[in-house]
């Protein structure tokens, strides 16, 4: 035991600890609150969301918001659950699309010596900087040329566009750090790069692959630009029926917060089913 390790008095040990309790408590606050505070208003009624001084818990407690903005919805004035159904179609469409071209295209980057390789990975670093304002105006006028608008195709392709650039860095710094004796066993056993990457990789590289899937559904079901532009009513996600809900005179505020309650659902659901490789793959290659 070291001479500094014997030098520490348990009231310096126990300082640090409830510092650190502290700490934690403060950034707990800071980020559950705001979750607190939605899932509260849901529950007012209109006039007591713009209460002043503002309730912490709904005096008179009402699912009224809920059934509001579920019946709003059928008029095309709020988000219905055909806006749920079209908002879950597209994210799991561009998630198994996304991850399944990004995680050969990661492995190629990662371990095919190719030449060239690295301006590739670096023109792939530069799509994920450009603004997606810039890419929407130019796939708007391919789909409309297609006949695409207001179809799930529009918004797929769209979305798996954006993320892909991101999905791919994601997945390469997953598999960067496996080892590669693995790739020259595997290669040594008679498998090709292929064999390699299904054999071993795949599964290895699970807990990324779950962590680039979640990352990339939570930003496909947050967008509101590509949904906006590409969507009409037919396809309608709920992100762009949420915002239907802030109108020309007036923000239906127990409404808003009733339905993002709802629209935040899908994904706790998502991300509590996979959370065990979800922890690993954010952990992962933080020791090398």
């Amino acid at each position: 035991m070291s001479q500094k390790t014997q030098n520490r008095s348990p009231r310096g040990l126990a300082s640090n600890s409830v510092l650190r309790w502290v700490f934690l408590g403060i950034f707990t606050f800071f980020v559950a609150f705001p979750l607190y505070w939605m899932i509260m208003n849901s529950f007012k009624t209109g006039t007591e969301a713009f209460a002043t001084p503002p309730t912490f818990l709904p005096m008179q407690p009402t699912v009224l918001s809920y059934v509001t903005s579920l019946a709003m919805g059928q008029h095309s004035y709020g988000v219905s659950f055909r806006n749920f159904v079209n908002s879950i179609v597209v994210c799991i469409c561009t998630v198994v699309i996304c991850i399944g071209l990004s995680a050969p295209a990661a492995y190629s980057f990662s371990r095919a010596r190719l030449k060239g390789s690295s301006l590739m990975l670096l023109f792939v670093l530069l799509l994920r900087m450009v603004p997606p304002i810039v890419i929407v105006v130019p796939l708007y006028s391919i789909m409309r040329t297609l006949g695409l608008i207001d179809t799930y195709p529009a918004l797929i392709i769209a979305f798996v566009a954006l993320n892909m650039p991101f999905a791919i860095w994601l997945l390469k710094g997953f598999y960067d750090g496996i080892p590669r004796d693995l790739v020259e066993a595997g290669m040594l056993d008679g498998c090709t790069h292929f064999g390699v990457f299904f054999r071993i990789f795949f599964p290895l590289s699970l807990p990324g692959l779950t962590t680039g899937a979640i990352l990339v559904a939570i930003g496909t079901w947050n967008d509101i630009l590509v949904s906006m532009v590409m969507a009409r009513e037919k396809v309608k996600p709920v992100s762009v029926g949420l915002g239907l809900l802030d109108t020309q005179f007036d923000t239906l505020w127990a409404q808003v917060m009733a339905t993002s309650v709802l629209a935040i659902l899908p994904v706790i659901f998502f991300a509590f089913l996979v959370q065990k490789n979800l922890v690993r793959g954010l952990t992962m290659g933080a020791v090398r």
